[in-house]
């Protein structure tokens, strides 16, 4: 639960209710000295340590090339949701950005985790961020912005966006991400 939390951009907020859910069914499988009980718990919690353990190693060091069957299973990995957002963090840092607009407010939590806080992030809409906390700044109209599009399945080309500089991330050479970052100087908010 920990690691859902503080370890990821995007805290699985779910997390809470696996981990009651867990200790329900333990408890209940904990309840007598039945064998069937306690041969479920003892198997289901060996069976959940190997998963982790190689879904982990998956996710690391792609025990499992899909490309090797098909590009598009490749790309449709869900492992690859773990690549390229350091990518798109280290190219707005480059660009000595002061504020990135995205579609929406997962893609802002991820593009300000991955720029170390050092970018103002806001959404395209008002309000700004999912619980309207702050306020839209007053030099956004003025100050260099990068709007980013996400295409997280590699299916649009944008090349329906003006002036975008196409970044494509790439896991073992296969594309699996790519933004679409338009630079200018300034934003006018939508309402």
């Amino acid at each position: 639960m920990f690691t859902a939390l503080k370890g990821n951009p995007c805290a699985n907020w779910p997390a809470f209710a696996y981990f009651a859910f867990s200790i329900m069914v333990c408890a209940y499988l904990l309840e007598n000295n039945s064998n069937i009980k306690r041969k479920v718990l003892i198997y289901g919690t060996a069976f959940n340590f190997i998963m982790s353990f190689l879904l982990g190693l998956r996710v690391k060091y792609t025990i499992i090339p899909l490309g090797i069957f098909s590009r598009r299973a490749a790309v449709a990995d869900a492992t690859n949701w773990f690549h390229g957002w350091k990518d798109l963090g280290d190219y707005l840092i480059k660009k000595d950005i002061k504020y990135v607009v995205t579609d929406n407010q997962q893609w802002g939590g991820i593009a300000a985790y991955y720029t170390g806080n050092k970018i103002w992030v806001l959404t395209g809409h008002v309000p700004v961020n999912q619980f309207k906390y702050w306020e839209v700044p007053k030099d956004l109209a003025y100050s260099k912005t990068a709007i980013v599009k996400i295409d997280k399945d590699m299916e649009d080309k944008f090349s329906k966006i003006e002036n975008a500089d196409i970044l494509t991330v790439s896991r073992k050479g296969i594309p699996i991400r790519q933004y679409a970052i338009v630079e200018t100087n300034g934003y006018e908010m939508k309402n």
